[in-house]
């Protein structure tokens, strides 16, 4: 689970999957000393002041729940990129908003009378109240285009626990989506770098856009699904086209492993999938063995992969067509010079 502290506004507001979260840290207070010069009848004294604040996890939440932010990405109804301006999800009171625990100076730390807060404790106690105020909230935001309004919504959770072997608490806040309007597909921005063409002769820009969406949708073991699909159909076609010069059938093809079908194909397949044949196993590890988290932490590396598998077979097939067009003209003009 991410960190709030490593999201941006853009992430939580269009990336971040519906009924998942991201989590706030509540420990590592920043404390600072301040020091003081006063003057009383005359003489100058010097004193510090040590102030704790809250968690760096828990001031980032606290922002994106109380302030207006700019994001940017698709609009579903322009259907071109855009930016929108986000509205406050909830006004927070002056108590929740302060950023200071305890504050405390010099003559106050021998004074035995005077206690001085614990900072975990505070801060454990700020974040329950704000959860039982702020259990849900509601982000909006409008594209300055056509005005049309969306929303993205969430969910506060403060778990709380005993550490091993302490007297300590172990505690933290959940930030949870739990709604979203329209869909995050609808504001996805899916684009096809160049080998459009490709993906439309091996049909498989639905597969294509399907990893995508899956994987914006946070299933991420389906997204795999349709990436081992681009894969299988780019080896199958080439099969296809050039079994005669291979010389091998259908049924002795259905017989060999992925990896000895791309061996054979090697004249015929993008260069980047025959030295790196382990991509299907990759892909295909995603749909049995690996799990969700896994799947999301190797998804970039995989997709991008892809992409330049088929910039590579996009560029094979221009060589090809341009190849063939090009010979005819050669013969065209030799036939007029003749």
């Amino acid at each position: 689970m991410k960190k709030i502290t490593e999201c941006t506004d853009d992430y939580l507001m269009l990336e971040l999957p519906i009924n998942k979260a991201v989590m706030v840290d509540l420990t590592h207070q920043p404390e600072e000393t301040i020091e003081h010069t006063e003057y009383d009848d005359g003489y100058e004294y010097e004193y510090n002041e040590y102030v704790t604040k809250v968690s760096l996890g828990y001031q980032r939440l606290l922002d994106f729940i109380n302030t207006k932010c700019v994001i940017h990405g698709n609009c579903p109804i322009c259907k071109v990129p855009t930016f929108y301006n986000v509205k406050c999800g909830c006004e927070l009171d002056k108590q929740i908003l302060s950023p200071i625990l305890r504050t405390y100076r010099d003559e106050q730390i021998d004074m035995e009378d005077y206690y001085i807060p614990d900072p975990d404790n505070e801060m454990r106690n700020k974040a329950e109240n704000l959860v039982e105020k702020v259990k849900f909230f509601d982000k909006k935001f409008f594209c300055p285009k056509c005005g049309e309004m969306y929303q993205a919504s969430f969910a506060l959770e403060y778990h709380e626990k005993l550490e091993k072997d302490s007297d300590k608490y172990e505690a933290e806040i959940i930030l949870i989506k739990i709604g979203q309007y329209p869909s995050l597909q609808e504001f996805a921005i899916i684009d096809y770098k160049g080998f459009n063409k490709v993906l439309d002769a091996l049909m498989i820009k639905d597969d294509y856009r399907n990893a995508i969406r899956n994987h914006i949708n946070g299933d991420n073991i389906a997204a795999y699904v349709y990436l081992r699909r681009i894969v299988e159909k780019i080896i199958i076609e080439a099969f296809r086209k050039n079994k005669v010069e291979l010389q091998i059938n259908d049924e002795e093809f259905e017989k060999l492993r992925t990896k000895e079908r791309i061996s054979r194909l090697q004249s015929y397949l993008p260069e980047f999938l025959f030295d790196n044949k382990e991509i299907y196993s990759v892909v295909s590890a995603g749909i049995h063995t690996l799990n969700e988290q896994q799947c999301e932490e190797y998804y970039d590396i995989i997709k991008n992969a892809i992409d330049i598998i088929l910039h590579q077979e996009e560029a094979r097939r221009k060589e090809i067509e341009m190849t063939k067009k090009t010979k005819k003209d050669i013969q065209m003009v030799v036939g007029k010079i003749r």
